[in-house]
């Protein structure tokens, strides 16, 4: 009987997480620089941003950034994760970025910028299920994920009109 107390418990505590909640954000800028010089200023602020290039294709307008870590929580940072449930614990957060850069015309492009951000965690009813060795040598983790709050997109903006 006290297993199954423990097991209602459990699920019931799961129960308080939360799923993040969606904002209205800006990602997406036209400048009055041609698409050379577009691509040129999108390259750098990325760069400067700390946001490595893995693929970029000039002749798409399509970059692809590599993995970067998010630092800050729901309230202070970049992306909200919602709440995790009771036995659930934060290990990091990260994010890609695609950028598209596309001229309107010869004097005009549109630079949009479109995160995906994700949320790191351990479960810890993995303990009641598992060995001691296996918890160690899986490290099992799981991913969710998270919506932007717009502060990158302001961030890259800012320096993007700042070069122009």
């Amino acid at each position: 009987m006290k297993k199954y107390v423990t097991l209602f418990v459990i699920m019931a505590l799961m129960g308080c997480a939360t799923v993040p909640v969606p904002r209205l954000i800006q990602n997406a800028w036209i400048i009055d620089q041609g698409f050379d010089e577009a691509w040129t200023m999108t390259l750098e602020t990325l760069t400067e941003m700390g946001m490595t290039p893995e693929r970029f294709e000039k002749d798409s307008g399509l970059i692809i950034t590599e993995a970067v870590a998010i630092r800050g929580n729901n309230k202070s940072g970049p992306c909200d994760c919602g709440k995790l449930a009771f036995t659930q614990f934060e290990s990091h957060r990260e994010a890609t970025f695609t950028v598209l850069v596309k001229a309107i015309n010869e004097n005009k492009s549109e630079i949009k910028i479109i995160g995906d951000y994700k949320v790191y965690f351990t479960d810890s009813i993995d303990a009641a299920t598992q060995s001691r060795l296996e918890r160690m040598i899986h490290k099992q983790l799981y991913v969710r994920p998270c919506v932007s709050t717009g502060k990158v997109e302001v961030e890259f903006y800012s320096k993007i009109v700042g070069q122009s």
